[in-house]
């Protein structure tokens, strides 16, 4: 799924605090896991769910924030962010798993496999073929049923046998076709044969075989979910910021097999590619009045289908239509008449294209993206096209036999007749020398169906059958069918979703081992059923005019397919490794537990903010690494040293709350809990920031109550007309009513204030200022937060307030800005530095002025121009000449 720039995380902490019926505990009583805030609840409950192993139905996950709970409901589609999770840095979220139903909620360990029987291996052998223009439905093996494993249900690796690869940001369609390689027994194999160099190769960081080589390895023997491609992409040359920008599947291919290519020169893997994906067509004009036949070769790497023919609005109804439009023949006639040599004159011919060889692999590429000349815009084509599980390509070959007297050569063909040449990636769309009766039906191309179905909609993989035996079956009835060389199995489907703008891509891909399919999108790897395969057509009910022509976006956009030959072989195992592969198998082993045990080792570390109002430097922060098994008053005493306040303060005046930075409140203190480890007290932190507290000596510290206002306190000097600073910070319940809190106030303001005659005005939302009256109301119902501003004075109160005095002084305090000046030394080589004239020559340069001197002197040019960069000084940024007066003015 293309991801956001810079998006957000939440850190969620889970607990599970239920039984089984035997008594046990949890499979895991925590977990923590960082997902995005853009993640839905529905998504995360599911994550949390396999965690755990529950169905996800059956549990309830529980927010806990200092202003109360809330319930996650597993239907909802809100993101976690407006669900009131946080994803600010160091936040923690904090989450108690609860069971609906204890006795059923733990998920199966094992799915069930259905029992099949016999007569259903056996299902659409016998069936009669399907007529022209009928497409049938493909039938292939699976061990579950749709009914049995839905779809939608994400597995991990111990159940597919697969592992998914993490998207970058924006490489899903760079995942779809590593997958589909992978997923290509031949091409797999063909890869573990090669052996990196050092000598003959490059850097290993920069070879894209070895880089290709380490990840197939990956994913065949990790035990993660998913893996990284990291290593790959920077193979690639990409940087951070070309992984980001999405390419083409067809395009990369291309790269890629251009860089294999290269490396594998003078090795045994050098046609390796023109060996499983080449293929050779030949490129003709044939004279249609003396039948004498001009032609090239060429040799292609896939095929691009046009989805529609040139300039109409109706697609092609399947890959077959297709494949016998881009052989049709285009006549050359009147003035594009040809000229022949052995007519001596120009005649009317035919131009196109045959195929003589199709590859072992074979890519169909469906051009989906178009050009729309009345809009002028790039459009995505999303016509519904079928495509067979088995195509029999054979009657598309062009016979040796068959093309005596042909004169070949590219020498033979006009540079103004011939078609653009097909280079070692691709073909260019043509038209064909085959007569429409000389191509096969539909019917030819496939297999029978197993039963009928609607056409329009249900046709796909039928993953019904199941059985021990049936893959065989299968394969053998397979290659019972063939009647040439030519004969294809369909194994890879790569899908695009979305518009011509952008969009995510994925793969259908079967395991030629089992005959099962499964999705590939990035992470998730899942089973599939025929629906599934179905809709991947393309097409769909029409919608209203207003809502585009067609009601699905999604469709098959890359094709492959594997020729059906007594070569066919499966992957190779993990004992059947090379020996240099199985030393790179040992070497991701060291690794992978070599990062295994950095991981752990940094999850048994913390790391922690502190914050300090410093005597001398005012407030600092530093960070801290603490192990979670510290006790708390070490963690104390390292950040007492940390802040370096020996000789400054005494260690036991010093103590360590819990701190929120962004409205500097503390949150909650840890009295009595000195000797408890920091894994303990992580627990009850929200963030990573604390605060080191300095009393006075003869103080005692104050205890702060979780769900406690911390509330500022500025003195109003009426006489003075000034808002005396800094405040003092203040912590009181919110139930507390507002003259317990003056109580408090007039007992931490060594000035003639008392409850009595105090006024208190609290800001609140949007710098309101609201005097504070009743007495008996308790915060909470004055509009009191977590973190709150309070001016306090000497009354009476003058009325109205927005008209008094007081009021006029906190609005004042409250718009004025502050800014602190450094100003320069004035000795003459400073000022030079920093462009800054001097206070006579700037009267001077006035004077002269004011004499009608029109000419500029060296002062006003050097005053009107600003220093950008002041490499002498360290300063950045634009930097004006600041004029000064009065005794301190440089003369």
């Amino acid at each position: 799924m293309v991801c956001a720039l810079g998006e957000s995380e939440a850190l969620c902490i889970v607990r599970d605090l239920s039984t089984r019926l035997d008594g046990s505990t949890s499979v895991a009583s925590v977990v923590t896991v960082k997902v995005p805030g853009s993640t839905t609840v529905r998504d995360f409950v599911h994550k949390i769910a396999s965690q755990f192993r529950y169905e996800p139905q059956n549990i309830e996950l529980v927010l806990s924030l200092s202003t109360g709970e809330i319930k996650l409901k597993e239907s909802s589609e809100e993101t976690l962010i407006s669900s009131g999770v946080r994803t600010d840095d160091g936040s923690r979220n904090s989450f108690l798993l609860q069971t609906l139903k204890t006795a059923e909620a733990r998920s199966s360990p094992r799915i069930k496999e259905s029992k099949v029987h016999e007569e259903e291996l056996n299902l659409g052998a016998s069936a009669s073929p399907t007529t022209a223009g009928d497409y049938p439905t493909y039938h292939i093996p699976s061990s579950l049923s749709s009914q049995e494993y839905p779809y939608t249900a994400g597995l991990i690796k111990q159940d597919t046998g697969y592992v998914g690869l993490v998207n970058q940001a924006m490489t899903c369609y760079l995942n779809s076709l590593l997958q589909a390689l992978y997923m290509t027994p031949e091409f797999r194999n063909a890869l573990y044969k090669w052996q990196y160099d050092s000598q003959n190769n490059s850097n290993p960081a920069k070879c894209i075989p070895y880089q290709l080589q380490r990840l197939f390895l990956n994913l065949q023997t990790s035990s993660k979910t998913a893996v990284e491609t990291t290593e790959l992409t920077r193979s690639f040359g990409w940087d951070s910021s070309e992984a980001w920008q999405q390419h083409d599947i067809q395009e990369l291919c291309r790269v890629m097999f251009d860089a294999l290519e290269h490396v594998f020169k003078d090795t045994k893997q050098a046609d390796l590619i023109d060996r499983l994906y080449q293929g050779k067509m030949t490129d003709y004009v044939k004279c249609l009045e003396c039948g004498k036949e001009k032609s090239r070769e060429d040799t292609f790497l896939d095929i691009p289908l046009p989805v529609r023919p040139f300039g109409s609005t109706v697609a092609y109804g399947s890959v077959v239509e297709a494949l016998r439009a881009f052989v049709q023949p285009e006549t050359l006639d009147g003035a594009n008449q040809y000229f022949c040599e052995g007519c001596a004159k120009k005649c009317d011919a035919h131009k196109g294209l045959k195929f003589t060889k199709f590859p072992y692999l074979l890519t169909l590429h469906l051009k989906r993206f178009d050009f729309d000349y009345n809009t002028m815009h790039r459009i995505k084509l999303n016509d519904k096209v079928t495509f067979p599980e088995i195509l029999d390509l054979n009657s598309f070959v062009e016979v040796a036999e068959s093309r005596q007297g042909q004169e070949e050569g590219s020498e033979g063909l006009p540079d103004e007749l011939t078609v653009s040449k097909c280079d070692d990636s691709s073909t260019t769309d043509s038209g064909s020398a085959l007569d429409d009766e000389s191509c096969p039906g539909p019917a030819d191309m496939s297999l029978p169906p197993s039963h009928d179905n609607n056409q329009e909609d249900d046709e796909g993989i039928d993953v019904s059958g199941s059985g021990p035996n049936h893959h065989e079956n299968e394969k053998n009835r397979r290659h019972g069918l063939r009647k040439g060389p030519y004969l294809y199995e369909l194994f890879s489907i790569m899908i695009h979703s979305g518009s011509a703008s952008g969009g995510h891509y994925y793969a259908y891909i079967k395991d030629f081992s089992n005959g099962e399919w499964f999705c590939f999108n990035d992470t998730s790897v899942s089973r599939i059923t025929n629906d599934d395969i179905a809709k991947t057509y393309g097409g769909g009910a029409l919608r209203g005019y207003y809502s585009g022509a067609y009601s699905s976006s999604t469709n098959a956009y890359m094709l492959m397919y594997r020729q059906i030959n007594d070569d066919n072989c499966d992957a190779i195992k993990v004992q059947d490794f090379p020996p240099h592969i199985k030393e790179l198998y040992n070497e991701l082993k060291e690794k992978q537990e070599t990062d295994r045990r950095i991981k752990e080792r940094h999850s048994e570390i913390t790391k922690l903010k502190v914050y300090c109002e410093h005597p001398s430097k005012g407030m600092t922060d530093v960070k801290i690494y603490v192990h979670n098994d510290t006790t708390f008053a070490e963690v104390t005493s390292q950040a007492f040293d940390a802040l370096k306040l020996g000789g400054l303060v005494a260690q036991a005046d010093c103590r360590l709350v819990s701190y929120n930075p962004h409205q500097e409140s503390i949150e909650v203190s840890f009295d009595g809990r000195e000797q408890d480890i920091m894994s303990e007290i992580i627990v009850d932190l929200k963030t990573d920031d604390m605060l080191l507290e300095i009393k006075n000596p003869d103080d005692e510290f104050e205890v702060y109550q979780p769900g406690d206002v911390s509330v500022k306190v500025y003195y109003v000097d009426m006489e003075k007309e000034e808002v005396e600073s800094p405040p003092i910070l203040l912590r009181s319940p919110l139930c507390s009513s507002v003259g317990n809190l003056k109580d408090i106030v007039a007992m931490n303001f060594h000035v003639n204030l008392k409850s009595s005659n105090m006024v208190c005005v609290i800001e609140k939302y949007c710098n309101e200022l609201h005097v504070l009256e009743d007495e008996s109301s308790n915060l909470q119902e004055c509009g009191f937060s977590t973190s709150n501003k309070m001016y306090v004075s000497i009354g009476p109160l003058e009325k109205p307030f927005l008209n008094s005095k007081l009021h006029m002084l906190i609005d004042r305090f409250e718009h004025v800005i502050t800014l602190h000046l450094t100003l320069p030394e004035t000795d003459p080589d400073t000022l030079a530095r920093m462009s800054i004239p001097s206070l006579s020559a700037v009267q001077a340069a006035a004077a002269a002025k004011q004499a009608g001197d029109s000419a500029t002197t060296p002062v006003e040019k050097v005053a009107a121009e600003p220093v950008v960069v002041n490499k002498a000084c360290g300063a950045r940024g634009l930097m004006l000449p600041l004029i000064l007066t009065g005794a301190g003015a440089a003369a």
